[in-house]
């Protein structure tokens, strides 16, 4: 009898340990479930799309680009005006319009420094009258084989209304994807324009006119201070042109002729479309091609 007894109480012991087991399990597996999902949603959130305007030397003022802005924002980016002193290391795109005034020694560092750890920037430098020399921004240009030229592009037998001169596409980068397909293989109007020249590359190095001019225009001596100023005729001259610098990290810059196109004042004009186009669209590449490298 006292085995019987034993038996039992053995048993019940047993069915109580697994009836307890069973019941942890569930809970157990329910909150190993909640955790991943809580990992999986922290995991999917989507990553802020950062863009960076530099405010330095006095570029284009924001108050007169406020449809870009709105566009850029539109796109899904976080629009951040800073100085370059300011700009973070790890900057995925950034934007340097229209500055008036040259670039320190110091602030040339600072973005050489930028780009030679895989930094991405657009450069937009139209044409202007001021005698302003560029010297750390064209020695900038050049570590990417990019010389700018102090002239005014005209071209009297492809000229339109409002002093825009029709501009050719030429080529565009690896990846490069046009925000409104419906232009990609249109003629670009552009004004107010400069050129700019290539230079000898270096090894592993990929570079290219993105946008020039047709052999009819002339590029004028306009602005800067030099001796001997030269006048282009009889060539295609750049206006917009790309390198993506294997040697610096994948560093990549482009580099624009003109830039009015984005002012508000200029915005809605049907010829500042297509050059719109081609500058979000370099925006968007440049920022990708942060993201891949």
């Amino acid at each position: 009898m006292k085995k019987i007894l034993m038996a039992c109480l053995l048993a019940s012991i047993v069915l109580t340990g697994c009836s307890k087991s069973n019941t942890d399990i569930p809970t157990s597996l329910e909150d190993e479930s909640e955790q991943e999902q809580s990992e999986t949603q922290s995991t999917t959130e989507p990553v802020p799309r950062n863009l960076y305007y530099i405010t330095s030397n006095h570029t284009q003022d924001i108050s007169g680009l406020n449809a870009f802005v709105d566009k850029i924002k539109t796109d899904g980016y976080e629009f951040h005006e800073i100085t370059i002193s300011e700009l973070p290391e790890d900057a995925e795109a950034v934007i340097y319009n229209s500055p008036e005034e040259d670039m320190t020694s110091e602030e040339y560092a600072i973005l050489d420094n930028y780009m030679n750890t895989g930094g991405h920037m657009l450069i937009l430098l139209p044409a202007s009258e001021s005698e302003t020399r560029y010297k750390y921004l064209g020695r900038l240009l050049e570590q990417f084989y990019i010389r700018l030229d102090y002239d005014l592009i005209t071209d009297n037998a492809n000229a339109q209304d409002n002093n825009y001169i029709q501009i050719q596409a030429i080529n565009y980068p690896d990846r490069f994807v046009f925000t409104d397909n419906s232009m990609e293989n249109g003629i670009v109007y552009l004004r107010n324009s400069r050129s700019f020249h290539h230079m000898p590359q270096g090894e592993n190095t990929y570079y290219d006119s993105m946008l020039q001019s047709f052999e009819t225009a002339i590029g004028t001596p306009w602005g800067g201070i030099q001796d001997d100023p030269e006048t282009y005729e009889e060539e295609n001259l750049p206006v917009m042109i790309y390198c993506r610098e294997e040697e610096r990290n994948n560093a990549c810059l482009i580099a624009m002729g003109s830039s009015d196109f984005l002012l508000d004042e200029n915005y809605e004009d049907t010829f500042a479309k297509s050059a719109q186009n081609w500058a979000y669209s370099a925006i968007d590449w440049l920022y990708n091609y942060s993201r891949i490298y």
